[in-house]
């Protein structure tokens, strides 16, 4: 709070202009008697504290992951290949000579269902998915290779069985149509234009598409079904193998809905029990088929009062706005609208802020100071792109300050010695 009053942000402003306050689900922050939010609730009682979605929906996804034994086996099928191609140069080499003989564009292969989010899963099965001849074939190579020791070939035997094997293919297959639909949700969460309403909106369209699933197979897992039938993927022959045990489809798309269910559609805050349905009174598709008086003035009143909104004026631009069956809305209900729009449902800004710091402050410059990498930060989450920069008011500032190249009170450089090492460089 010191900080934040230093920069402006005093109680009083707090009060009366903070709306939401959205963050991930660590205990320091949503601890239940010391937690930042906890404390911020009690003191400033009209804020929204709101877990962020995006990891709600990373918290589902461990959830399946604890309650399902069988998709152990694929992902320590990951985490070998990821540990195989990330610290093993040989080994990526070695791959991308086989993709170039299969004419494959070979994709980067990451961690599966570890702590990044769940686009950066879905990235991983679409890379195996399309580097899977490339893969086979690396496989049958590196186990035939004497020049490797015994532990090396068996090991690379073990992966191309179980890669080769229709029981994993039509794993992967399910994998890769469910991780596609929870990468779209999480990249649309992660826009910062998505209001809590919208992404209520999504959830529900992402569950039943989840539903759907189970009775009508997507895309990839038709493909691997047909594969699995003539024991052929494209130009790679399979072969069964007993030891693996397929995922259950059913089960595992069920626990992951009832997951999403029990995470998403969870109020972080106990008092705001009827926030949702009261926010769902500005969506016009949950209207009534039959005009119905007085609906929804209730949820604007409690609306407003959480606000810190005028009552009177709203509940008559919401009367307005119904009677119009929403086609035309008022400008007296916009200020509520810009209040609810202004919820954050992500702390995905933040996230993308921390990934930027990390991209300016690398090891090769890690002597910037604070106020610089601050800059610095500044200009890439909120400066304008390039095409709109216009760098002539600056260059001209350069030049009046006699900042040129030419410049003779600049500093000379020093005219370096000869280095005892010059003439190898010539050689070399």
């Amino acid at each position: 709070m010191e900080c934040m009053g230093r920069y402006g942000f005093d109680e009083c402003y707090i009060n009366q202009n903070m709306i939401g306050f959205a963050c991930d689900g660590a205990s320091v922050i949503l601890g239940k008697h010391s937690g930042v939010g906890t404390r911020m609730a009690k003191q400033f009682p009209n804020t929204i504290l709101w877990h962020c979605l995006n990891h709600r929906l990373e918290l589902s996804v461990s959830d399946t992951i604890k309650k399902l034994n069988s998709i152990n086996h694929f992902k320590i099928f990951f985490d070998k290949l990821y540990s195989l191609y990330s610290r093993s140069p040989k080994n990526q080499r070695e791959l991308i000579e086989c993709s170039l003989a299969v004419s494959e564009q070979v994709t980067k292969v990451g961690r599966l269902l570890d702590t990044r989010w769940v686009s950066s899963s879905f990235r991983t099965v679409k890379a195996v998915w399309y580097s899977y001849e490339s893969l086979c074939k690396h496989f049958e190579t590196a186990s035939q290779d004497f020049s490797r020791d015994s532990t090396d070939r068996a090991m690379f035997n073990g992966l191309e069985k179980r890669i080769r094997s229709p029981e994993f293919l039509m794993d992967l297959g399910l994998m890769f149509d469910t991780l596609y639909e929870l990468s779209s949700l999480s990249e649309l969460l992660q826009h910062r234009a998505t209001s809590i309403m919208h992404a209520d909106q999504m959830i529900k369209r992402t569950i039943r598409r989840l539903e759907s699933l189970k009775n009508n197979p997507g895309t990839k897992s038709l493909e691997a079904e047909c594969a699995a039938k003539e024991l052929q993927f494209n130009t790679t022959g399979l072969k069964h193998n007993k030891a693996i045990v397929n995922i259950n489809k059913h089960k595992f798309l069920g626990s992951l809905i009832t997951s999403m269910e029990d995470r998403l559609f969870k109020i972080t805050n106990p008092d705001d029990s009827t926030l949702m349905k009261d926010l769902q009174i500005l969506n016009k598709e949950t209207w009534p088929l039959e005009h119905t008086p007085g609906f929804g003035e209730n949820e604007i009143k409690r609306l407003c009062r959480r606000f810190v909104l005028p009552e009177i004026i709203l509940v008559d631009a919401f009367c307005e706005y119904y009677d119009n069956i929403g086609i035309r809305t008022p400008s007296a209900l916009r200020p509520l609208i810009n209040c609810v729009e202004v919820i954050p449902c992500s702390s995905s800004e933040c996230e993308r802020g921390f990934s930027q710091m990390n991209i300016i402050l690398d090891e090769k410059r890690n002597r910037l100071t604070i106020e610089h990498v601050s800059s610095l930060l500044f200009i890439q989450l909120n400066g304008p792109p390039l095409t709109i920069w216009r760098p002539l008011e600056y260059s001209k500032s350069w030049l009046l300050h006699h900042n040129s190249a030419t410049d003779v009170h600049g500093l000379k450089s020093k005219i370096s010695e000869p280095h005892e090492r010059e003439e190898i460089w010539k050689y070399y």
